[in-house]
Order: structure tokens, then sequence, then C-alpha cells
């Protein structure tokens, strides 16, 4: 059997094309001339080696993920890599498995605090799970990324034999080659006001509160970017709150052509709601990409997200517990006011790039 000797292997539990994270690490590996092998659930990733896994969607996760693990071993015998880099939680198995079999340093990009999702604050046997799954993997791992300072230090007393480094979750400088006109195709006058929010559709972000504030003024539109188990209860929302001609579900869109859509709203939203430690720690990609579009913003004052907005004012904060009425309020001030945010939106989107990290990724893969 051939082998193939790779710098980098990427494993991936979802699609790489709609993942902004793992996008901007592939382009500065490449810059980097690294050689990448990747596996992940897309069809196929141009330009890459890539290692396809299929899954059915509907099924539970733990049977994906054990599908996924068994599918990736045996396709994957033949690759080599000096580094894995784990993209979550759930693809350390196969850091496991490299650094068992072939002596690889184990990269995990600790995205959340996975011992404190959002998603399973009601389901505490789900989470213990996850909790002993996380501890019992993490003897593999050599390196751990996190996104924020205040994650290390949650991570930290818990994982301490392992080099940490704070990579956060920046976009890269976008160049607006494609003009794409959301508010023109969506029918929208100069006086409607585009709110937009991308990402998965899930409890704990906002997207309730932020359907019934349009409630309070007609001029009110909601674009979200993104799918997701809440999809289908934020449409019955809508449409009980005869909303369904101004909120607009428009489904994942491919990383390299987001921001052609989220420079056209007026405003971002970054709603976080407290419900669980990792929500409650979280420093967002789509906080930063609304500062690479320029558009202002409606953030919760939670800690890490507080400290961007103290240093520049790029929108306004609300407490966790905003009522729909008061945001409604506060998304009509913004936008009339909008031309106070532009001077710092302008120097934030020069200093919140994923190229400023470029020295950090350099040495994590030395």
């Amino acid at each position: 059997m051939t082998q193939i000797y790779v710098d980098i292997l990427i494993v991936a539990f979802n699609e790489v094309r709609f993942d902004g994270r793992l996008n901007n690490f592939i382009h500065t590996l490449r810059k980097l001339e690294k050689t990448i092998a990747v596996i992940s659930l897309d069809n196929e990733i141009d330009g890459l080696l890539h290692f396809p896994i299929t899954l059915p969607k509907t099924r539970k996760l733990y049977k994906n993920l054990y599908e996924f693990v068994s599918k990736a071993k045996e396709n994957i015998r033949k690759v080599i890599p000096k580094y894995v880099l784990c993209s979550d939680l759930y693809s350390l198995p196969i850091g496991a498995y490299f650094k068992k079999k072939k002596n690889s340093i184990v990269v995990y990009d600790s995205r959340e605090i996975y011992s404190a999702l959002g998603t399973l604050s009601n389901k505490p046997l789900k989470q213990l799970f996850l909790s002993y799954f996380e501890s019992y993997y993490i003897k593999f791992v050599d390196k751990i990324i996190v996104t924020g300072e205040l994650d290390k230090e949650i991570l930290y007393p818990k994982f301490r034999n392992v080099e940490y480094l704070v990579i956060k979750n920046l976009p890269r400088k976008f160049q607006f080659d494609e003009e794409k006109n959301l508010k023109k195709d969506l029918n929208l006058s100069d006086e409607n006001i585009l709110l937009i929010y991308q990402g998965v559709l899930l409890k704990g972000r906002g997207l309730e509160q932020s359907i019934k504030a349009l409630t309070y003024d007609n001029n009110l539109h909601l674009a979200l970017i993104g799918d997701g188990q809440y999809k289908e209860r934020l449409a019955e929302l809508a449409n009980m709150l005869e909303l369904s001609s101004r909120v607009y579900f428009l489904g994942f869109i491919p990383y390299e052509k987001l921001l052609c859509y989220t420079k056209v709203a007026d405003i971002g939203l970054c709603l976080v709601e407290p419900i669980s430690l990792s929500y409650k720690l979280a420093l967002p990609n789509k906080l930063f990409e609304y500062i690479q579009a320029k558009i202002p913003i409606v953030a919760t004052k939670l800690p890490a997200i507080e400290q961007i907005f103290l240093n520049y004012r790029i929108g306004e904060l609300v407490a966790p517990n905003e009522t729909p009425e008061n945001l409604a309020k506060i998304f009509i001030n913004v936008h009339k006011n909008r031309h106070i945010y532009s001077k710092d939106l302008e120097l934030a989107s020069k200093i919140f790039i994923w190229e400023n990290q470029t020295d950090t990724i350099k040495n994590l893969f030395r």
C-alpha cells in the first residue's frame, strides 16, 4: 500500500465549505505551503486531497459519530500526517488513532466549552457523556486551540499537560468583488431596516426575541442565513405573528460568498443568551464578520463580547433578557444613528482579521 505523507490532516465532522474557521485555516496553511489532507462531510473540496464521508442527516448524533470514525479509519490508513487538526470535539477519536498508530502531533480546536454546551443546557445526561468523551480523548492531545482568553481560563485547570494557543474566530480581510444586493432581491425599500443573523439556527441565539421585535415596527425585516434544528420553530413563530413576509430564511451560504450578503444589511445581530457557560463566554465569528462588513451590531452584554465594545464603538449592547419591544427601539435607534459607528467599524475591520494571526498559526504547525 502506497503511503501518503502530509504536513497536516484536517478532520471535520461537518462540511468545510460552510465553516468559516476551517476555510481560514486552509487558506493560511496553503499560503504557508503546507501539504494538507481533509476528511469531512463535503462531497468534494477543490484542490485538496480529500476523503469524503457520507452520513444520513436524520440519524442520531452518536450513530453518525460512530460511523464517521469507522469510515475515517478505513479510508485514511495510507495517510501519514505530521499533525492532525481535530476541528471539534467529535474529531478527537481520529486524532487519537493517529497519535497511537503514526505518532502524529494532535491539535484540538476547542471552539466551545464542550462540557457546557448551550444546546444541551436541558439535557444533563448527554452533557455528561460529552464531558467524559472529551476528558478521555484529551490525553492524546498535544495542543489545544481556544477562541478566547476566557475559554483558556476555564479549560486550563481541567487539562493542564498541553500547550494552549488563542486563535480568535476572525474573518479574513474580505475583497467585495461580487455585488449581492440582498435588499433589492427581497424587494425592500430604503426605509426598510434589514437585520441579519448568520450562523446555525439554535436555541439561545436571541432569534425568537428578534422575530417578536418585528411586531413593533413594520419597517423592520430579518434575514436568517444558516440552518438548524430551530428553523421549524422559528418559521412557526413568524407565521403565528403574521410576519412570514418579513422574516427570510436564506439557508446556508458558502463562506467565500457570505460577506457579500452581510454588507448589504443594516444591522448585524449577535444576541447570545447565557444559557450555558459556553454561551456566556462566547466570542462568535459573526461578531467579527459584521465588523468586516462594516455594519453596526446589536449584541448581548456578555464578558468577552463586552470587551470588544469597550474598545470600539461598533454598535450597542443589550441585556440578555431584553424585551422584544425594547429591542425594536434599539434597532431603530442604531439605524438612525448608524453614522456614529462608522469610524470605529472602519478601524476595527483592519484589526480583527484572520491574517493578523498568521504568525500564531505558523508557530502552531512549526
